[in-house]
């Protein structure tokens, strides 16, 4: 199997517990990655793994339709090299942009510039999207089977889309050790902070109101190198996976207010670690975490606040919550549903 990745943001995490997975269930996985290079810390996570950097853009990073189709000719390609069974995508505008690659695709919408755009800024896609949304539309049409991380945002792809069939995949994390530590009275965040999506301006303004600290783990410098600034957050920066593992042991209560976001990996790492969820009130929120969480409005910082306070007031039980509910979302999950769609995806060309 060929993978595409982005070692930006969650997708990388995705990466990292499916390919462990496969591993375990005796599939070969080479992974291509594509933006940003890995780390040395990320290389490290994947060392036992056949890993190309081939340096070629992201959609939301490419200059241009043709600059996109380069990448997407030479992952077709790696694909023939390296006579891959199934193309695992981690873009579907991929898909849209490259010749038939000569064996099954699979596509994971994780997250896409049309929804973004709609939930940040709304009214017509600027042209710098609008060929993107084009190769979106392209590659979940061309793609043998099409995977999104949650029901809801499959209802997004359906609103924005041509109809097709789509496979609903929970993602899912491999859990780190639980950092049995003394719970202090922090709110701890994470995340892209550069990525307005993230709704970090909130939780800052939120956090004047607030006697505990707030806490967050994240690059502020974007890929492109804008860099964000904070009044009141204690910025980490990028930690390693052992080290947010301890600082979620620590906190008491873990706080998302995202504006747009297809899943959330970052609360389930919250959510395994026992934090006590404090959620941005949203429909995919709603459907992975009702009943596990307090959900808040984000549209002022006092009612935010007010939800915080209620948290920190007694984050053990809603720690215990979130913790039971965080079960269903493994990575080992994760794995079996993705390849009982692939297996589908496989038979189906057979026939």
């Amino acid at each position: 199997m060929l993978l595409t990745t982005d070692t930006v943001g969650g997708v990388w995490r995705y990466t990292v517990d499916l390919v462990a997975g496969l591993s375990r269930r005796g599939i070969g996985a080479v992974v291509a990655t594509l933006g940003p290079p890995p780390d040395a810390a990320q290389r490290a996570e994947l060392r036992d793994v056949q890993l190309v950097v081939t340096g070629w853009p992201l959609d939301w990073t490419a200059c241009g339709p043709e600059h996109l189709a380069q990448a997407a000719c030479g992952i077709a390609e790696l694909a023939g090299e390296h006579r891959a069974s199934v193309l695992h995508l981690h873009e579907p505008s991929l898909r849209g942009a490259m010749p038939s690659p000569g064996c099954t695709t699979i596509a994971v919408l994780h997250s896409c510039l049309t929804s973004w755009w709609e939930a940040m800024r709304g009214g017509p896609l600027p042209e710098p999207l609008r060929w993107r949304r084009t190769l979106t539309e392209a590659g979940l049409m061309r793609a043998d089977a099409v995977i999104v991380p949650s029901r809801a945002m499959a209802a997004t792809v359906a609103r924005l889309y041509p109809p097709r069939p789509v496979h609903v995949v929970h993602n899912g994390r491999q859990a780190a050790p639980l950092q049995l530590h003394r719970r202090e009275a922090t709110v701890f965040a994470s995340g892209r902070l550069w990525d307005a999506a993230k709704n970090m301006a909130m939780l800052d303004r939120t956090a004047a109101l607030l006697d505990a600290p707030v806490i967050v783990a994240g690059s502020a410098i974007s890929p492109t190198g804008d860099a964000v600034h904070f009044e009141r957050l204690q910025l980490l920066g990028q930690l390693s996976p052992g080290r947010l593992a301890a600082e979620l042991g620590r906190a008491a209560v873990f706080c998302s207010l995202a504006r747009y976001e297809p899943f959330g990996l970052g609360v389930l790492e919250a959510a395994q670690a026992g934090c006590a969820l404090v959620l941005a009130d949203t429909p995919i929120f709603r459907e992975l975490w009702d009943g596990a969480a307090l959900f808040t409005d984000t549209l002022d910082p006092a009612i935010v606040a007010a939800s915080l306070r209620q948290a920190l007031a007694n984050p053990a039980a809603l720690g215990r919550a979130a913790r039971l509910r965080a079960g269903r979302y493994t990575a080992d999950a994760m794995v079996d549903a993705t390849l009982d769609v692939h297996r589908q995806a496989l038979a189906q060309q057979a026939a």
